[in-house]
């Protein structure tokens, strides 16, 4: 049986040791640099694996080591698979060539690539990149578009500056600043230079809207991924996110609707076959508690003994985890009422974005209309705005796990349903502590 460890070098690479690599099978013993510099303080030896630390206060510097642990824990999950995938694919056995792992490992760092990676020019080493991340076909999607605001900031600056050119060693901090303030104020830039914008659409994932600071602060750290990368290569080494602070992310308390609301959508009468379609596959989703992406490609095939099973999208590629929910009655009763022997799909799905459309109609025809609470993440404030306005796909998963946490207090068990990573940073969100739970807590004072 083949196996796969890794090891810290000896020698200190400014604070960092180079992980190491070691390739063994039957009388095989190869050992290979992997390109991954990790903080000693933050490995265990013993599970060869990278240790995410807990802290309470979490300052600017502790964010920033966490974000690249992270980091390097996937890459080196990517590397594990890439190397196992390689050596019972690869037509050459490992025993008849000593350079064999290191071959292996060059491949995944940089790939097939018949020009050397040095001498590409910031968009080549983008789409190297890209290629080389083992990551899903969205991600890759989000990679795409952030590579495509960096071309149209460069456009745009050279409407002022007919020389400015955005290579991987000239961008500074300073630069940096200036993305980020074009990425708030790239609508304004539709108006005023249309030869740029021809043929870009105008929504929220490729540009020309007013961007939150969720969204910016989301863009900017995949652009921080990719200067990490490029660092840890050796193809520049220069980071202007060394000293750039990225704004964190503003969440409001999650909103969710109650089980009573839940029955009266459920029970409402809709005006059309499609609306009361809808209306049941977000009820489903709040009985299961998955992701729009999951909820999409399920088939009649994961349901298996009374329960839907399905491995988590956002888990799938570097740490796969299988996610059984069993049914209640109110989820049978829906999935009986729209079976389909001619359908593949479990539901009567439509489109993402339709879905949520036909959402918030729902939730108003239904009289779900209270005022909530949310951040306003483009101006800092927070605004009320009505329920039925809010409701999205992602509320059924917010109430599949409110409504559990409300009565079980167990976050290990329903993150085991939700499908949730351990210690996730999104699941905290979810977790709000409601008026009820302050009310039973308050009691036991009495």
């Amino acid at each position: 049986m083949a196996t796969i460890n890794f090891t810290l070098s000896t020698k200190m690479d400014g604070r960092k040791k180079q992980v190491m690599v070691r390739f063994t099978h039957s009388k095989i013993n190869q050992r290979a640099k992997s390109g991954i510099f990790v903080d000693p303080t933050y490995w265990d030896d013993t599970k060869q694996s990278v240790v995410m630390p807990r802290m309470r206060l979490m300052t600017e510097e502790m964010q920033r080591t966490i974000s690249e642990l992270r980091e390097a824990d996937s890459r080196l999950r990517e590397l594990r698979l890439f190397i196992e995938d390689a050596y019972h694919a690869s037509p050459i056995s490992p025993a008849q060539d000593k350079e064999w792992l290191k071959g292996v490992v060059s491949l995944a760092i940089y790939g097939e690539q018949e020009e050397d990676p040095t001498e590409l020019d910031f968009w080549g080493v983008w789409d190297l990149f890209i290629e080389n991340k083992m990551v899903s076909a969205k991600r890759k999607q989000m990679y795409r578009a952030v590579s495509n605001m960096l071309r149209r900031f460069e456009a745009v600056k050279r409407k002022k500056t007919p020389s400015f050119t955005i290579t991987l060693d000239s961008f500074t901090p300073f630069i940096l600043s200036d993305f980020e303030a074009f990425l708030y104020n790239e609508e304004e830039y539709t108006s005023l230079y249309p030869d740029i914008y021809k043929g870009v659409r105008m929504c929220s994932r490729t540009g020309g809207v007013n961007r939150g600071l969720n969204t910016i602060s989301g863009r900017l750290e995949i652009f921080r991924t990719f200067y990490n990368w490029v660092v840890d290569r050796e193809l520049s080494s220069n980071n202007p996110f060394a000293k750039y602070k990225i704004k964190q992310p503003v969440y409001g308390t999650p909103i969710y609707i109650s089980k009573e609301e839940r029955d009266i959508l459920l029970n409402a009468e809709m005006p059309s076959q499609s609306l009361s379609a809808v209306r049941d596959i977000f009820i489903f989703q709040c009985c299961v508690g998955c992701r729009v992406g999951d909820l999409l490609k399920f088939t009649k095939d994961n349901i298996i003994d009374g329960a839907i099973e399905y491995v988590a999208s956002k888990t799938r590629d570097n740490r796969p985890r299988t996610v059984r929910v069993p049914l209640n009655s109110i989820a049978k009763a829906i999935l009986a009422r729209h079976d389909d022997p001619k359908r593949a799909q479990l539901l009567p799905f439509i489109s993402e974005q339709k879905y949520n459309i036909y959402i918030k109609k729902c939730f108003k025809i239904a009289g779900l209309t209270r005022t909530v609470t949310i951040p306003d993440t483009k101006t800092g404030q927070t605004k009320q705005v009505a329920l039925c306005d809010y409701a999205s796909s992602h509320m059924a998963r917010r109430t599949f796990a409110g409504i559990l946490y409300e009565q079980v207090q167990d976050p290990n068990l329903i993150s085991a349903l939700t499908g949730h990573t351990d210690a996730s940073r999104a699941f905290a969100r979810y977790r709000a502590v409601t008026d009820t739970l302050k009310r039973k807590t308050v009691e036991l004072l009495e």
